[in-house]
């Protein structure tokens, strides 16, 4: 069984409007994934709205299962991240077994890092 000492990242660019598969794959059976850590960064200038959700696929995101949500203003390389600072004690939120964590951004390329870990 993965402990939450055994943190793991991902990095990804999304495209404009097209859900993007994180390439975790599904949580599995009996276990939660838990995100410790978001960091958020626009990479044009426009306005986007960003999803974090719990997918019934790799790339299934919408508001309704949308577990984390930010605008972007539209500064080039803004960047945002959530919490300051990673505590893997105060995860911003989980995901249940047999789904997956999605990525959706609407407007723009956005790059996104995600830590979690499955416990």
């Amino acid at each position: 069984m993965v402990r939450k000492h055994d943190i793991r990242t991902v990095c990804k660019v999304t495209l404009s409007c097209v859900p993007t598969n994180l390439g975790l794959g599904v949580v599995p059976n009996g276990m939660k994934r838990w995100v410790t850590f978001v960091r958020v960064q626009n990479e044009a200038s426009a306005v986007s709205r960003f999803l974090i959700g719990s997918g019934t696929t790799a790339t299934h995101v919408t508001m309704a299962n949308a577990k984390f949500c930010h605008y972007c203003a539209g500064g080039t390389y803004e960047i945002f991240e959530s919490p300051d600072s990673p505590n893997p004690d105060k995860p911003l939120f989980s995901i249940d077994a047999n789904r997956y964590l999605t990525a959706y951004a609407s407007t723009t390329s956005i790059s996104i890092f995600v830590q979690y870990y499955d416990e």
